[in-house]
């Protein structure tokens, strides 16, 4: 699964080498450089990753996976309980009656 941001600058500098990033999706992300620090993003929330390593021709590489905090897994949770319960107790035919599967 591909998660996207965009990379908004990248500097070399003396005291050391940073990427600022800001998600373009809907869902928050923990942007982690590849031997470097981690910044936790919402959606378009400017984070800022400091790289421990740049590569030839400023070559460097930042992973991304989905941060979902307490708040998020409860309206997930919240989503899905009435898709769950109408699967469970489906009407059968115009008498109404709900019935177990």
């Amino acid at each position: 699964m591909s998660l996207a941001f965009a990379l908004m600058a990248a500097i070399n500098g003396s005291t050391g080498s940073s990427a600022t990033i800001v998600p373009t999706g809907i869902l928050p992300l923990r942007a982690t450089a590849h031997g470097g620090s981690a910044v936790d993003v919402a959606p378009g929330q400017v984070g800022v990753v400091h790289l421990a390593h740049v590569g030839h021709h400023g070559v460097f590489q930042i992973a991304t996976t989905i941060h979902l905090t307490g708040w998020w897994w409860l309206t997930l949770l919240a989503w899905t309980v009435p898709m769950l319960l109408a699967l469970r107790y489906r009407r059968n035919g115009d008498d109404g009656i709900p019935i177990p599967v």
